[in-house]
């Protein structure tokens, strides 16, 4: 094989005309390869013919070619910085939680003036006693402590903490108060960010990543035109605009689809508005109330969950967006939310999807596909939410993580991880939404499996195969992932993933 060349390797200037000899490139549609062959790659385009400056060769050595994989929906900021921060994800109860942080405390020593020690992963649905601000005191004392549950809907606070991040009450916050104080959490000084988020997006081309959709709650177009001028091209990027932001976003005359940068990786994305809450806090807006064993404690003043927004002002926010050219990203989990949110979009015409549509009643799933709305899907949720929806959705799992149906009815699906929620790894959710296990257990509701191609095309966003006149964003695999065990597709690594004509990773 020829050397790669750093024009190639650093992915700065502008990447050269090349060839990739002896490539087999998979249709993800049929499972089909073609023979090996050469393909062209001429102005960062697929090509029938070879550029006249062509100057660098790839040898693929007989891989196979497909397109490259998208996130529709990251956290990147806080899937950057998680870390940092201490687990907690395996605690089966509240004290088991606390000691986690209390041993971590004893061994780092950290003193009084240190930042807020931040813990992640509790799940408290299935706990036998609620996290408690006495429980939290007594493990970690006089130091800052905040543990955020593993969807971060929910945040749980210790006196200390309290204090310093202005919170009273309970020491228990959900939902937009949660949310608050994540953003508080998430500063950091910009070089300090910077070098996480790079770190980051490699980890991200390594497993075949070319782009991602950024749900972090903050304002970020600025901050990544500031990545992308200083040299960032890991990934194509596309910032999303949340309601506080929006008439910042008309007043600067962004569309969702303008190119905010020269390289054309930086992406005007859509209005995200969060309408509802999540399964474990308990704050999905269901049309019937949470089922309730022994374990699962649900508060009988929202038996049903909660609504974020009203359906009058969020069909006016999106009728106020899609009037200026921006699309809608509904975050939508329980199935009264999702019925409200597509009441939304029937009435202002707006374009777009809804971000989780965990729960979906079967005549909503034939109305998003009617009226032509994504279902933006997480699978690797539900190998973590299926104890808590056989507990708190007993009654309804058979519209959970509804995949099957809704390609049956021809839903277009795009998935994503919600990092930090799941791992930014779309191979983890691509055997997920095929398997529907851990590989440990039984398939959970089998009947909902997506076969290995529609998987794919969830993560490529609908593109197939490489065609002449396709972007050069693609993948190269040692093994075809339709010939490859279903429990063994979260272990694909690509050798070489590339985008926009540039190698963003190369174990070759």
């Amino acid at each position: 094989m020829t050397a790669i060349s750093p024009a190639l390797a650093t992915h700065t200037g502008d990447a050269p005309d090349l060839v990739i000899r002896d490539a087999r490139v998979l249709d993800l549609a049929t499972g089909r390869a073609s023979s090996p062959t050469d393909l062209h790659i001429v102005q960062r385009r697929i090509s029938r013919r070879p550029g006249l400056s062509q100057v660098e060769e790839v040898d693929a050595d007989g891989r196979f070619v497909i397109p490259g994989l998208w996130d529709a929906h990251v956290h990147m900021a806080q899937w950057a910085m998680c870390s940092r921060w201490v687990s907690v994800a395996d605690s089966a109860s509240a004290a088991e939680a606390a000691s986690i942080v209390r041993a971590h405390l004893d061994r780092s020593r950290r003193t009084l003036e240190a930042d807020t020690l931040v813990g992640f992963g509790f799940r408290d649905s299935r706990w036998p006693e609620p996290p408690t601000l006495e429980v939290l005191d007594e493990a970690t004392g006089q130091h800052p402590t905040v543990l955020l549950s593993g969807d971060l809907h929910s945040a749980w606070l210790n006196s200390a903490a309290m204090a310093r991040h202005g919170v009273t009450g309970s020491g228990h916050l959900v939902e937009e108060e949660a949310f608050a104080l994540t953003r508080q959490l998430n500063h950091l000084p910009t070089a300090a960010l910077d070098r996480r988020i790079n770190e980051t997006a490699k980890q991200a081309a390594s497993r075949g990543v070319v782009g991602i959709v950024d749900m972090e709650m903050s304002w970020t177009m600025d901050e990544w035109r500031r990545r992308f001028a200083e040299g960032f091209q890991t990934l194509c990027v596309r910032p999303a605009i949340y309601p506080q932001w929006l008439e910042r976003a008309i007043d600067e005359g962004l569309h969702s689809g303008d190119l905010l940068d020269p390289s054309g990786l930086l992406i005007a994305g859509p209005l995200k508005v969060v309408s509802d809450g999540s399964l474990t806090a308990r704050t999905a807006y269901c049309c019937e109330p949470y089922t309730s064993s022994e374990l699962g404690r649900v508060d009988p003043d929202r038996d049903r969950g909660v609504v974020n927004i009203s359906t009058g002002d969020l069909a006016h926010l999106m009728s106020r967006a899609w009037a200026n050219g921006i699309e809608s990203a509904i975050h939508a989990i329980g199935d009264q939310a999702v019925s409200q949110v597509l009441d939304a979009f029937a009435a202002t015409g707006a374009r777009g999807s809804i971000e989780h549509a965990q729960l979906v009643r079967p005549s909503d799933i034939t109305r998003m596909a009617q009226l032509g709305i994504r279902a933006s899907v997480q699978p690797a949720h539900l190998l973590d939410d299926r104890d808590a929806m056989d507990d708190l959705w007993a009654d309804r799992t058979a519209s959970a993580f509804a995949c099957a149906s809704m390609a049956e009815a021809g839903v277009v699906m795009t998935f994503g991880s919600d990092a930090p929620v799941a791992p930014l790894d779309p191979w983890l959710a691509i055997q997920a939404a095929v398997t529907r296990s851990d590989g440990i257990r039984e398939a959970w509701h089998a009947e909902q499996s997506l076969t290995v191609s529609q998987a794919l095309l969830s993560s490529t966003r609908g593109v197939a195969s490489l065609v002449p006149g396709a972007e050069a964003d693609l993948l190269l695999l040692d093994e075809n992932p339709f010939d490859v065990a279903p429990q063994r597709l979260a272990a694909t690594r690509p050798s070489l993933t590339m985008l926009d004509g540039r190698i963003t990773h190369s174990g070759l």
